[in-house]
């Protein structure tokens, strides 16, 4: 079914364009079969959406502020979710070198959505920056770069060889209400994990010296490479 699509692949902009042109077409026409292609594709990890038009999946994705690690790797967090007891501030447990009073002193202890195993893409800074230029730097809507309470401590259980060391940083954002948030994961001098949680609009600047990393749905990745 997907061969249907008269378009480059490699054309990102016009892809994405069939993709979405087709799958409302195919909703009009009530094909199911073809929905359900569509649907099959979308859940796809990114190297398996590449790997159908031949395209090549070791490159790593660069922003103007952030550069691709580990691009030939799937990284993913675990289904979770569904309770609040999933959200981070209930994580004392995985983070013992400290735990952010800010989820509690900002009200962001809620039920967490319940989510699917998904793929995750690892990015670390080349360009000072703070939150805003960072995330912004992939021009794409923030809420697709969101990961849920529970898929970032999911994530920090499950991937800690990703995270940053030496005490430097990586981030997560997330969104509670309607306001963004960012968690700051590190590792203290016993090797501990460290939880931050800082306001989007926090203003200072992270030097790129640091190397300090983002982590984001592949999801977010897709229409900005097919």
């Amino acid at each position: 079914m997907i061969q249907k699509f008269i378009v480059d692949p490699s054309n990102i902009e016009g892809l994405q364009k069939e993709v979405d042109k087709n799958l409302w077409s195919a909703y009009r026409k009530q094909n199911s079969d073809y929905i359900n292609c569509l649907i099959g594709f979308h859940k796809m990890s990114l190297k398996d959406r590449m790997k159908i038009f031949g395209l090549k999946s070791t490159e790593p994705v660069k922003t103007s502020h952030l550069t691709e690690l580990h691009c030939e790797e799937e990284i993913f967090v675990d289904e979770c979710g569904g309770t609040k007891e999933s959200g981070l501030h209930y994580a004392g447990d995985l983070f013992t070198g400290y735990l952010s009073t800010n989820l509690k002193d900002w009200n962001l202890i809620n039920t967490q959505p319940k989510t699917e195993k998904s793929e995750m893409k690892v990015f670390e800074m080349h360009k000072d920056g703070d939150y805003r230029t960072i995330f912004g730097s992939f021009n794409k809507d923030l809420e697709a770069l969101c990961m849920t309470q529970a898929q970032i401590k999911n994530f920090c259980e499950k991937n800690k060889d990703k995270l940053r060391t030496n005490g430097y940083a990586t981030f997560f954002l997330f969104k509670e209400g309607e306001s963004f948030f960012v968690a700051d994961v590190r590792f203290d001098d016993d090797g501990c994990l460290k939880l931050y949680v800082d306001g989007f609009d926090y203003i200072d600047v992270w030097c790129a010296s640091n190397q300090s990393r983002v982590v984001v749905p592949a999801t977010a990745l897709v229409h900005s490479v097919i």
